[in-house]
């Protein structure tokens, strides 16, 4: 929750807002079982190898810069998210109320 505090998030609640966090898988835990909020939580979810490697190559930010030129970083970059996203996925996909995956490429 990075230092979000679930009762601010009630605050917002209440107030008839929606609270939109990032949340890592500890914090989503405890989102759903210490606390009086429900949750509406979205999983995305990485897209298959080819799609993510067109995303990674039409991104123009940060760290995806840096592997661009050099296609052997890419691959282990495309094998890491996707690893990451399907550990997730089975870890954590009780907790999911809704997986959404990217596949649009600009």
């Amino acid at each position: 929750m990075y230092g979000v505090a679930a009762t601010s998030m009630q605050v917002v609640v209440e107030s008839g807002k929606y609270c939109i966090q990032a949340l890592t898988p500890d914090s989503m835990r405890f989102i759903r079982n210490q606390t009086n909020l429900i949750p509406y939580v979205i999983f995305l979810a990485a897209p298959q190898p080819a799609i993510l490697r067109e995303q990674l190559t039409q991104t123009q930010k940060g760290a995806f810069r840096r592997v661009r030129s050099d296609q052997g970083s890419k691959d282990k970059q495309i094998t890491s998210i996707i690893s990451a996203s399907l550990e997730i996925s089975q870890e954590f996909g009780g907790y999911f109320d809704e997986v959404i995956t990217n596949l649009v490429s600009e």
